[in-house]
């Protein structure tokens, strides 16, 4: 196959442009390529416009399809060599074989990122002290700037690194996931036919799209395994020198988070495999229906496929619901591990030694424990979740010319836009493109017009294969004098062979070969339509347009069938409508507003659990009279306690209310896209692949069952938690709230410049995904086609010329949110800067209490504000796949099964 037919193969992401590469450009620019400026000619263009795929850069080289494949086999061919020896291959030393360099990177990175969220702590805790001081030195003064100076560049630090070690972190799973992709359908392309009868085409197609995407989020954050305890060592020794032996209470409750953890991960992993299975099943059955759609319209079996399919969805849904039953038991204790560990430690503490609470203790201890939280627990929960994850993908991926585009155009599954006649003209053409020694070609002249049949004969047969070996099965006598040889069968024997010219004076036949050349070339009009409707069932409209192209035998007139559609896409923002649908489905009405009321009342618990300690440590170094320092401390301990105790039943009730209201939401969709796309005419079938349609209910519903309520329920975390830092900082320092308003609104403006362009990009990712998964589930049903022509390279490089495609798209989505995360995180360390900065000269009106408190939450947006900001913008991203099978939702319907 020549390199133009590959490169225009899918009329929908077109590579005939050469991608721009503005990376070249900064090459020796290393500062613009540390903070990723050179994505901002995009950004630039995207924000003005709507991103088309000829916008995108190229891919870079070490991202390529074909390139990691050949670097995966090379490693794999030396493990396969352990079998000469009696020992299995082992997979992961192949893999790590192809980044090894990049897993020690990231391990750098994140080792970094965390000595920068210590020493903020201490940074914190030592600026903390000078507000204690009644009557500052200038030395004093000077020293609390010098700290405050520390506090800003160990927050430009954490910015940095955390980008960095993210970045890094998600190119090695992205990598793996194309590696892995390709391996997949290399491996399809040498599966014998038994094999492929016992695999359905949905199990390999969900290996494909949903598996390996698994890989995306494992290898991000899988140093986070072994780098949390280390974090969790080093915060007890600091913990110890604060509050001596009640430290080791901290670090009890965060070490139970592990056994805790890896039991439900042990339930989880089971649910989840199952889960899958019946997706496979989903998809199976999806596939099977798709395909078979004629017969099930003709039929009338729509309710019965409707009944099966929702049955199987139940059943899915029912497993998921439990396995993230389960993780709530975890998600909760993560929800009042804070509170829980500021309440033992300082009740244990103040019981045990009799020493007062200090608001230098109180503030390094929170900060110490919300920086470790952020690794030990939450990314550490989320590591070894993704990691299993990522262990059932791995092991299931181990186990298994007159035409609008000349000869580029796609024909769509089984050649539904192709009249009789044309499939006839596909398939010589086919065989002729393979430019073979010896072709064998059964009767291809009978489904089209004597006109066009001569025209075949003429120029195809005795002319671009004049120098081949031709064996013509056919009945079209007229062409028996061009052939050098005639071979007569007569019921399964042969009855002639010899010259044409010798056959027709020897054989008794003579006449009747001569009528059958008159018939031939006599047949009439209406002969031939009969032959033609009864041969292929085409419309009379088809019909008239093939004959009349037949006839003319121009290459420029084009058969009036239904041309393949371009996969629709929206532009712009995603629609409130989206959200609310979306969440009403779910939910309705009622519902819906009672789990946001819950999520503002766990919030307002967490705040209110922190302030109380604050109050407590304030009134002993202040000695103040008002009514809270009245009460002693087990008063103090006492109510401290109900704040956990009430936090840890709303936040349980939180959790799984959310998680019921998401699931029955991706229920509903899922239903009326099913009941839509089962009723939708059969033109929508003609003009869209069975990939196309697969994707909605493969990759976007798995979205809606499992990305879509991780990531949702972490941003609103976030979002509630940002919210109530910048009241409770503004009320403890009313400076805070201008540097807050201006935070505030340089993030928004931020936002909206990055999703102009991101959200681009995340659409142009899904639609690259379709060519992907239709040239797979193709090459599946085509298997015998493609080795009968010898085409399994050309099938190979066509794959990898779609997979590239998405690769550009995909690789610039991580890129882009990098350049997001660092300029959010920039605004966050300009904050926590003001706040430094400001709050010293004011140390004579402000406590230390309210300081520290201020600056605690200051620091703590150091992480939560810019992963608040850029999940809102991952939230949106994945709401897409909401859009999309809502979308589908709304197709148009044929008419009713039944009168009413």
């Amino acid at each position: 196959m020549t390199d133009r037919v590959r490169a225009k193969w899918t009329p929908q992401v077109s590579a005939t442009q050469q991608a721009k590469d503005y990376r070249t450009k900064f090459k020796y620019n290393l500062l613009f390529r540390l903070f990723f400026c050179w994505v901002d000619p995009l950004f630039c263009l995207g924000s003005k416009r709507s991103l088309e795929f000829n916008d995108l850069y190229a891919h870079p080289s070490e991202a390529d399809s074909n390139y990691l494949l050949n670097k995966f086999n090379k490693y794999w061919l030396m493990e396969l060599q352990r079998k000469e020896r009696g020992q299995s291959p082992r997979l992961f030393i192949a893999w790590l074989k192809c980044f090894w360099w990049k897993v020690i990177l990231h391990g750098v990175l994140i080792s970094f990122n965390v000595a920068c969220m210590i020493t903020l702590s201490e940074l914190l805790g030592s600026l903390v002290d000078y507000f204690v001081i009644e009557s500052p030195t200038p030395d004093n003064t000077k020293m609390a700037l010098l700290f405050a100076m520390g506090i800003t560049l160990s927050a430009l630090g954490n910015m940095f690194f955390h980008a960095h070690h993210f970045h890094q972190g998600f190119l090695t799973g992205f990598y793996t996931k194309i590696m892995f992709t390709g391996l997949i359908y290399k491996k399809t392309l040498q599966l014998s036919q038994a094999t492929v009868g016992k695999l359905s085409v949905g199990h390999i197609v969900n290996l494909a799209s949903n598996d390996v995407h698994k890989f995306d989020e494992a290898f991000a954050r899988y140093h986070f395994i072994w780098i949390g305890p280390l974090h969790v060592m080093v915060v007890t020794y600091l913990l110890y020198i604060e509050v001596q032996w009640s430290a080791f209470v901290a670090t009890a409750l965060l070490v139970f988070q592990i056994p805790l953890h890896l039991t439900v991960l042990k339930f989880f992993s089971k649910l989840r495999f199952k889960a899958a299975r019946m997706a496979d099943r989903r998809i199976k059955v999806m596939n099977e229906v798709i395909s078979g759609i004629r017969v099930i319209k003709m039929y009338a079996w729509e309710y019965a496929f409707k009944d099966i399919v929702a049955t199987i969805r139940r059943t899915e849904l029912f497993i998921v619901l439990k396995y993230f039953l389960c993780l709530s038991v975890s998600h909760t204790y993560k929800t009042a591990l804070n509170a829980m560990i500021m309440f033992l430690t300082f009740a244990v503490y103040v019981s045990t030694t009799g020493n007062e609470l200090v608001p230098r203790k109180v503030f390094v201890t929170l900060s110490l424990i919300t920086f470790v939280r952020f690794t030990s627990v939450r990314l550490f929960i989320m590591a070894t979740h993704n990691v299993a994850d990522a262990r059932v993908a791995w092991i299931r991926i181990r186990d298994i010319d007159l035409l609008p585009e000349g000869d580029l155009t796609l024909v769509g599954e089984r050649g539904v836009t192709l009249s009789g006649g044309q499939r006839a003209r596909v398939n010589l053409a086919r065989a002729v493109y393979c430019q073979a020694d010896v072709y064998l070609l059964d009767d291809p002249l009978s489904a089209v017009d004597p006109a066009v049949s001569k025209h075949l004969f003429d120029k195809c047969i005795c002319g671009l294969l004049s120098d081949k070996c031709v064996i013509l099965v056919t009945h079209q006598t007229q062409y028996l004098k061009q052939c050098d040889a005639v071979l007569a069968l007569k019921e399964g024997k042969v009855v002639m062979y010899d010259t044409p010219t010798s056959i027709i004076r020897k054989s008794n036949d003579n006449q009747l070969l001569c009528h059958a050349h008159d018939t031939n070339e006599a047949m009439s009009s209406e002969t031939r339509e009969r032959h033609f409707n009864e041969a292929d069932t085409i419309s009379s409209d088809a019909l008239l347009s093939e004959k009349q192209q037949d006839q003319s035998c121009s290459k420029s007139s084009v058969v009036q069938k239904p041309a393949l559609s371009e996969e629709e896409r929206a532009h712009g923002s995603l629609s409130m409508k989206t959200y609310i649908h979306y969440f009403i489905a779910g939910g309705g009405y009622i519902f819906t507003p009672i789990v946001v009321a819950i999520f503002i009342l766990t919030q307002v618990n967490i705040v209110s659990a922190d302030w109380w300690i604050a109050d407590w440590a304030d009134c002993n170094s202040e000695n103040l009279n008002q009514s809270t320092c009245l009460l002693d401390d087990n008063q103090r301990i006492g109510i401290s306690g109900a704040f956990v105790v009430s936090l840890i039943i709303i936040g349980a009730l939180r959790v799984i209310l959310y998680f019921i209201l998401l699931l029955n939401a991706a229920k509903v969709v899922h239903n009326n896209m099913f009941a839509k796309v089962l009723r939708a005419p059969i033109l929508f079938f003609d003009t869209n692949p069975i990939g196309r349609v697969l994707n909605r209910f493969s990759k976007d519903i798995s979205f809606l069952d499992d990305r879509l309520l991780y990531s949702s329920i972490d941003y609103l975390d976030i979002l509630v938690q940002f919210l109530a830092t910048i009241i409770t900082a503004s009320v403890a320092n009313p400076y805070i709230l201008i540097a807050a308003v201006a935070l505030f609104v340089s993030s928004l403006a931020l936002r909206w410049y990055y999703l102009k362009t991101a959200r681009d990009i995340k659409r142009l990712e899904a639609l690259a995904l379709s060519p992907m998964y239709s040239h797979l589930s193709l090459t599946i049903r085509g298997l015998s086609t493609i080795r009968t022509y010898s085409m399994e390279d050309e099938a190979m490089n066509q794959f990898h010329e779609f997979q590239n495609q998405h690769t550009q798209a995909a690789y610039l989505y991580i890129v882009t949110s990098r350049w997001f995360g660092m300029r959010i995180d920039t605004i966050s360390a300009i904050f926590i800067a003001i706040v430094s900065f400001v709050s010293i000269p004011l140390s004579s009106t402000l406590n230390a209490s309210l300081v520290g408190l201020a600056l605690t939450y200051a620091i703590s947006l150091s992480g939560s504000f810019q992963y608040c900001v850029r999940q809102s913008a991952e939230f949106e991203g994945l709401m897409i796949s909401a859009e999309r099978v809502m979308a589908y939702g709304r197709l148009e319907s044929e008419a009713p099964l039944k009168q009413t």
